[in-house]
């Protein structure tokens, strides 16, 4: 784009179309194609050097009458614009919105993958047969291991990790202090943000006379191709066969998967979840902010798992797994949990009253028919 300040709504429009694949079409009216922007900002507070989108219906009225230069709205917003009196606002219909933001501010941003300036810091601690890629950038305080081959255009920040044997696909960008533990396979394109840790060692222990006896994890990890792994979350390597995490999936911070799991492609597993070892998440599943997951289990594909719910068990298609108490206030909340803690009394009682009732109908049935 011309002007790293600006951004012509045109150049938008393409790099939209080229990053989707030409999957999100997009149609600029009014001359929205010739207004230059300088940036994305909330509709209400936009101006005339940015450019805002609309997701919601609802608030096509607060934008219609926002500061905004341009507006990026939805293809089943015009006919409800065409009705508002003198509308002529430079507007780019889209089927989804927010998709075209996200998209366009990678292209404002130079590319959700921008290529680093390469090179290796001389404080970097290299292995003498590791295999770096001339284009890719190693920081100061990086350690890679023996045997590692490193991609083109891969970035390794300061301090990060990569151990033997591991191999890092390219584009890929470990942010500083993310560490990648030996023998693993990190796919292209895959944002590993700080302190996390792949291929740690698997949480392993067999119970043996009243002790715990330790289980070598001698696997690895496999990451996928445009994964995304958030700040401070652990992948553990597998005890035998790898850890597994598939090709889209985006993982958010303080979330922990254990050995042996294998999570499908374009999941999306929200902060603090916890995912025991050897449990299986099929493709397109969401898993709610700090889910606690069952070990030895298989999640369908297309299943969602709500915040702080416990997953014991499944069976075997795709549900909505809701199990949690919303919270009340201190005294309602007390009352709650008496009321839980006396349920069993409460059913027996429920079930003696029942079958009183039942004797009652029958004995009065067998007066009638005398």
């Amino acid at each position: 784009m011309a002007d790293s300040s600006s951004f012509l709504v045109s150049d938008l429009i393409a790099s939209v179309t080229e990053l989707s694949g030409g999957r999100l079409p997009s149609r600029p009216m009014h001359g929205a194609e010739a207004i230059r922007v300088e940036g994305f900002r909330p509709i209400e507070e936009a101006d005339s050097a940015h450019i805002a989108f609309v997701s919601n219906p609802k608030a096509l009225k607060e934008a219609a009458a926002s500061g905004a230069a341009v507006l990026v709205v939805p293809d089943a917003a015009e006919e409800s614009l065409s009705k508002l009196e003198d509308f002529a606002r430079p507007v780019v219909f889209t089927p989804n919105p927010y998709a075209w933001y996200a998209w366009a501010s990678q292209a404002m941003e130079g590319g959700a993958f921008p290529e680093p300036e390469s090179g290796i810091d001389l404080r970097a601690v290299i292995a003498a047969d590791a295999e770096i890629d001339p284009s890719a950038r190693v920081d100061a305080g990086a350690v890679i291991g023996s045997g590692a081959k490193i991609g083109p255009f891969v970035w390794i920040g300061e301090g990060a990790y990569v151990g033997a044997k591991t191999e890092i696909g390219e584009h890929t960008h470990l942010f500083p202090q993310a560490k990648v533990g030996d023998h693993c396979h990190v796919g292209r394109r895959v944002i590993i943000n700080m302190g996390a840790t792949i291929g740690g060692e698997g949480f392993g222990f067999a119970p043996f006379s009243g002790e715990w006896i330790k289980i070598p994890q001698v696997g690895g990890v496999t990451i996928g191709d445009d994964v995304e792994i958030g700040a401070n979350s652990t992948i553990d390597r597998g005890a035998l066969d790898d850890t597994v995490v598939g090709n889209g999936t985006k993982i958010d911070d303080q979330v922990q998967i254990g050995h042996n799991c294998r999570i499908g492609s374009h999941c999306v597993i929200c902060g603090c979840v916890g995912i025991a070892g050897s449990t299986t998440v099929g493709d397109h599943c969401v898993l709610g902010g700090a889910a606690m997951i069952n070990g030895h289990i298989t999640i369908p594909a297309g299943s969602m798992v709500g915040p702080a719910t416990p997953i014991v068990s499944w069976g075997d298609k795709p549900e909505v797994m809701i199990g949690i108490y919303p919270a009340q206030p201190r005294r309602e909340s007390e009352r709650t949990a008496v009321l839980v803690r006396n349920l069993t009394d409460m059913r027996k009682t429920l079930k003696s009253l029942e079958r009183e009732i039942a004797a009652l109908k029958a004995a009065r049935s067998g007066s009638d028919e005398s």
